[in-house]
């Protein structure tokens, strides 16, 4: 007999409190229906989490209330999704990634994409520090206790990390994005926080098919054209010029095809 089936459950969560309508239906919901039809398509069970539904599983977060925003909560209650015993493997995907193509992931006990960043800066590289956007494991409900048990029993590397921002907000008070931006951990402490402990305590798949895709591409990397088979991250705050860029690009492929098979035929009727 062959082995059984891996259960999964690929995972969103999407807070529409602060989302006009406009903003779901032309950007938000496109994404996460393609992440919906891929895991239909590969036989993954989906479901879209409301803030409310994961809140009440947070850990103790008061010992760094002072440090969260709201956003700072969101993206810690995804940690949440993975205390879920019904499945053998968990993905956790935000909402502003799309599918390109049929892109895979592997089956090691826990996934990210370390993207060669790292806390609290590059130049500094103590804790690799994850993009978040995309992580999953095959142990679900560990990595929930173990995130969990930071807050009362923290591991060196998480108790490093809260002490940094607990000192970058008592120097610091007003801090603005451009300061911000001088440190690779600019979203605070949120589950990257939390998951670069992690991962710097465990062994983790480097998820390369994860990719960042930006509208300007002003943040010294470059631009990333990415191969078929890819999560494609409209990364930073103009999500909707990055979605805009992503369609043209989608569209200049297709006529990029239609031109080189009809090439011949396009000059035969003198067309170009």
């Amino acid at each position: 007999m062959g082995a059984a089936p891996v259960k999964t459950l690929v995972a969103q969560l999407l807070d529409e409190t602060d989302l006009t309508e406009k903003e779901v239906d032309s950007f938000w919901k496109p994404c996460m229906e393609s992440v919906a039809s891929w895991a239909a398509d590969n036989g993954f069970d989906y479901k879209r989490y409301t803030f409310a539904e994961l809140e009440p599983h947070l850990p103790d977060l008061s010992s760094i209330e002072h440090l969260l925003t709201r956003w700072q909560r969101l993206c810690i209650s995804r940690i949440c999704m993975f205390n879920n015993t019904a499945y053998d493997k968990i993905v956790v995907m935000d909402a502003d990634i799309i599918i390109y193509g049929n892109p895979q992931l592997g089956d090691a006990p826990f996934g990210v994409w370390q993207e060669e960043r790292w806390f609290p800066l590059n130049r500094f590289p103590l804790l690799p520090y994850p993009q978040c956007g995309l992580y999953y494991s095959t142990k679900g409900p560990e990595v929930y206790q173990w995130c969990c048990e930071q807050f009362s029993n923290p591991s060196k590397e998480f108790e490093y990390v809260r002490l940094t921002y607990e000192l970058l907000a008592k120097t610091y008070p007003h801090w603005t994005r451009d300061s911000e931006a001088r440190s690779i951990g600019v979203h605070g402490l949120c589950d990257q926080a939390i998951i670069s402990s992690y991962i710097a305590n465990h062994e983790f798949e480097n998820i390369t098919n994860h990719v960042k895709w930006k509208w300007n591409f002003t943040d010294g990397l470059g631009t990333t054209y990415p191969e078929p088979d890819s999560f494609v991250h409209f990364c930073g705050d103009k999500k909707f010029k990055s979605y805009g860029k992503w369609k043209c690009y989608l569209l200049f492929q297709k006529l990029d095809s239609f031109y080189t098979k009809n090439l011949h035929k396009l000059k035969s009727k003198r067309i170009i």
